[in-house]
C-alpha cells in the first residue's frame, strides 16, 4: 500500500449557475476549499473589463446591474453554447 504521501489528491468541483465550489479528497478525508474571504461557496460570476482585467466571485457580482454587458455567469453561458 501507498504512503499517505504518495496518495493521490482528487479535486471536486461544483460550477453552478448561482455558486461554486471545490472540494479536495486525499484518500481518507474531503476537505472543501474556501475562497479569498473564507467562505466554500464563490458567486458563479465573471466580469472582464475594458482593460481586459478579469473579476471573480463576490468582486464581480458587485457589477452585474452597473455592467451588465461585461459580466456574465459563466456556467449557464457554457451550458447554452454547449447546447445542454
Amino acid at each position: 500500500m501507498a504512503s499517505r504521501d504518495d496518495a493521490p489528491l482528487y479535486a471536486g468541483f461544483d460550477l453552478g449557475t448561482t455558486n461554486s465550489a471545490a472540494a479536495v479528497f486525499d484518500g481518507d478525508h474531503v476537505t472543501v476549499v474556501r475562497n479569498g474571504q473564507g467562505g466554500t461557496l464563490t458567486p458563479s460570476v465573471v466580469r472582464i473589463d475594458r482593460q481586459a482585467r478579469v473579476t471573480t466571485g463576490l468582486r464581480a457580482r458587485r457589477f452585474l446591474d452597473q455592467d451588465p454587458d461585461n459580466t456574465s455567469t459563466p456556467p449557464l453561458h457554457c451550458a447554452r453554447m454547449a447546447g445542454l
